[in-house]
């Protein structure tokens, strides 16, 4: 929407210039247009500066600070056990695969 926006008013921008193309008010609405532009920018800085920042990695935050606290009171697994718990399924996996090939059935 904001997109757009900026789009069309870009594009009227240029229209008055163009409209106005004699000699005399080029320049002038030349500077008008670029005058209404700088009062946008402004507005736009004064907008952007009085709002509460965004604190986008918030969650983030959060979470690694629950990831620390867990490691610190040794509620973490152990790298070993966490391997472990993530390679017997795939164990059981493999040893499935080669007893289905050996017996020539088919998956079910």
């Amino acid at each position: 929407m904001t997109i757009r926006a900026l789009f069309t008013t870009s594009f009227v921008s240029i229209a008055v210039i163009v409209t106005a193309a004699r000699p005399p008010y080029l320049v002038l609405s030349a500077q008008c247009v670029a005058g209404a532009w700088f009062a946008v920018a402004i507005i736009t800085v004064l907008v952007m500066t009085s709002r509460k920042p965004a604190q986008p990695f918030q969650m983030l935050r959060q979470e690694l600070q629950r990831d620390m606290d867990a490691i610190k009171d040794g509620r973490a697994m152990k790298h070993a056990d966490a391997q472990g718990a993530m390679l017997a399924p795939m164990t059981e996996s493999r040893a499935e695969l080669i007893g289905a090939h050996l017996a020539d059935e088919p998956l079910a």
